[in-house]
């Protein structure tokens, strides 16, 4: 089995939370999803399989009579995941969740892990036989490349690329600062980037001055702020995940209907995804122009 990169525990959470937070959007607040009353459909379902995670959660609605019906506190599912390569199948657990907002919904969880580049049917059963399904191929294993540091001007550029992605998502420079005045331990700043439109593209990270403007709007320049490491965090997600804002988290597109659903006998959008990332230590130059503090006897330092 392939080796998995380290997972993202705070962005994943914020993405599940995010797909989950969309679920109860798409089931039971706008009449312009089609979750119309008196439909022939079983359910609604959101979520995605991570390869890089060791526990899946898949969002399960049950299509109600009323849009704005409350979700009952049971529901008549039993939820599957079939791996169409050696027909093993996973089942997953039922959890009731309820959301910062008081919306609750069906959170059906399974601790198990899916491989890379896989298929899969995620299906769910109602107890009279009707189910709503989807065919599910998660994405390849990706590690972002890095190119060779290049200075312009007063900044420096960084290519990333993502080899055989079929989507990248979440593009995001993550710097981890010492020394970061009143404050003990490592401070962990998040600069975003836009989607990378396909694995050929190389995106170029303006590492100073994307840098300067954090700390500056931070008034941490010139405060003798030193980086430890840059980071760069991406979601690389299946080809069916795409919407076309180029906006994994984008709700308004996302829970129009037609735009991404892969649901049969139901609504809703099941995908496959993942966190991927790098790290690595700019140069000493490329550190002074970002607006942290060098010392002259230092060298670059390693992590």
């Amino acid at each position: 089995m392939s080796s998995r990169p380290p997972s993202h525990p705070t962005i994943s959470r914020l993405l599940r939370a995010g797909l989950l937070a969309l679920a109860v959007v798409a089931t039971g607040c706008d009449d312009s999803i089609p979750t119309t009353p008196g439909t022939e459909e079983t359910f609604t379902l959101w979520g995605y399989l991570d390869p890089g995670a060791d526990q899946q959660a898949v969002q399960v609605a049950v299509i109600l009579d009323r849009i704005d019906a409350e979700t009952p506190a049971e529901i008549d599912a039993e939820v599957s995941v079939e791996d169409l390569q050696t027909g093993e199948t996973v089942a997953f657990r039922d959890s009731l969740v309820t959301f910062a907002d008081g919306a609750r919904s069906h959170v059906f969880v399974a601790d198990w892990t899916p491989d890379y580049g896989a298929s899969y049917r995620f299906v769910a059963r109602r107890s009279d036989g009707e189910t709503a399904e989807a065919a599910v191929r998660t994405p390849p294993l990706v590690t972002p490349e890095i190119g060779p540091e290049r200075f312009i001007f007063n900044d420096v550029l960084y290519p990333f690329t993502f080899p055989g992605a079929p989507n990248v998502f979440g593009v995001t420079l993550v710097l981890y600062a010492v020394d970061v005045p009143d404050v003990e331990g490592q401070v962990r700043f998040e600069i975003p980037f836009p989607r990378v439109r396909s694995a050929e593209e190389a995106i170029e990270i303006r590492f100073a001055s994307a840098a300067q403007d954090l700390l500056g709007d931070a008034g941490l320049l010139d405060r003798g702020v030193r980086l430890d490491r840059a980071e760069l965090i991406a979601f690389v997600a299946n080809e069916e995940w795409d919407v076309p804002s180029g906006r994994f988290d984008d709700t308004d597109a996302i829970v129009e209907p037609g735009t991404i659903s892969n649901v049969e006998g139901g609504f809703g959008f099941v995908g496959g995804g993942y966190f991927t990332r790098t790290a690595w230590v700019p140069s000493e130059r490329a550190q002074r122009l970002a607006g942290f503090f060098v010392d002259e006897e230092d060298g670059a330092r390693g992590f």
